[in-house]
Parts: structure tokens; sequence; C-alpha cells
């Protein structure tokens, strides 16, 4: 009840219930769909897709740093 509160002190006692249960009715119905399709698809032989989990390899923190020590014919440090 807390959030249909928030919805009728920001939108107003009017408006704000209508639109507080239209938004859970949307989500609800997104939920629902999304469920039944997965299961459906299930049944029909096909397979759900893999997750989007995709592993982030960490950037070098100096990379021209590796290229140049890789490089034949880089200078070499002076010593001052």
């Amino acid at each position: 009840m807390r959030r249909l509160q928030n919805y009728v002190r920001k939108y107003g006692e009017a408006a704000g219930p209508a639109l507080f249960h239209a938004h859970q009715s949307l989500s609800a119905h997104a939920s629902v769909s999304a469920r039944l399709r997965r299961k459906l698809d299930i049944l029909n032989g096909k397979f759900p897709a893999p997750s989007r989990s995709v592993a982030i390899e960490p950037m070098p923190l100096f990379a021209h740093a590796e290229t140049l020590s890789e490089c034949p014919d880089a200078a070499e440090p002076v010593s001052v």
C-alpha cells in the first residue's frame, strides 16, 4: 500500500490510484506473457535462448607500454 500512497501523493486523489493500478496491470501482464511464451516454446520443442551474460575482460592500464616492448625497433630507455 505504500506505493499506492506514493502515487496518490504524487498524482493526486483522482489520478493516483488509476495510474497505480494501470502500472501494476501492465507489469503483471508483461511478466505473465514472458513466462507463458517460454513455457510454450519449451512445449513446442524450442529451447530458450542462453542468458546474455558477457564476460568482460579487463583492459590493461598502459596499453601502449605492451606494444612498445613487443616492437623490435623500439628505442631503448636512456638514463639521464
